[in-house]
């Protein structure tokens, strides 16, 4: 059954309206540097710690790591788009109900990003950055030098012994707003 995350900001008159829904995280930086970081862990406090070890206790691309991760995610399906569970965009419409949603005062924002959580893992998982580095990055050279230094870690450790993790690289996509265009569109 096909299945997305989602991640939505608009601009709503004087607010930033924003929506995350499975593994996308929201960054705004205030006019202070300080940070507001809304990520949606839901998916990885339902998985089974054990089914989960398991899968990150073995280097990407054995058979025994293709086992246990087709384990992990067949128990991990059980839990989807239910009570207690996580939710993702699917045929459900009532996943939307269960998104994380808020908003933030336009003159309070320098800038805004949406990422997916292959792109977080720069600062969650690899350690290479800081949320205020991730957005240094967009501001002096944007996302794809971003997404060049995710996939840089990614390749420095392509089985998984530095960084455990599930496949040796993953989804990466990143959007990003500076104050002028808040002003002027939605992301």
């Amino acid at each position: 059954m096909p299945a997305a995350a989602v991640g939505i900001a608009r601009r709503n008159g004087r607010w930033l309206e924003w929506l995350v829904l499975a593994d996308v995280s929201l960054l705004i930086r205030d006019r202070n540097n300080g940070f507001q970081v809304v990520t949606d862990s839901r998916v990885d406090d339902a998985q089974d710690s054990s089914l989960r070890e398991a899968a990150l206790n073995l280097p990407i691309g054995t058979a025994a790591q293709r086992a246990a991760v087709k384990a992990m995610s067949v128990d991990q399906l059980t839990q989807r788009n239910v009570k207690d569970g996580y939710w993702v965009a699917a045929a459900n419409p009532e996943a939307a109900d269960h998104a994380i949603t808020g908003r933030t005062a336009i003159a309070d924002i320098d800038s805004v990003a949406l990422m997916t959580d292959g792109v977080s893992h720069l600062v969650t998982l690899y350690n290479e950055a800081r949320w205020l580095g991730v957005m240094e990055i967009l501001h002096d050279s944007g996302p794809d030098a971003l997404i060049a230094r995710v996939r840089d870690a990614e390749q420095r450790d392509p089985y998984g012994e530095i960084w455990p993790r599930f496949k040796t690289q993953d989804d990466a996509a990143v959007v990003v707003m500076q104050r002028k265009d808040l002003e002027e569109q939605d992301l």
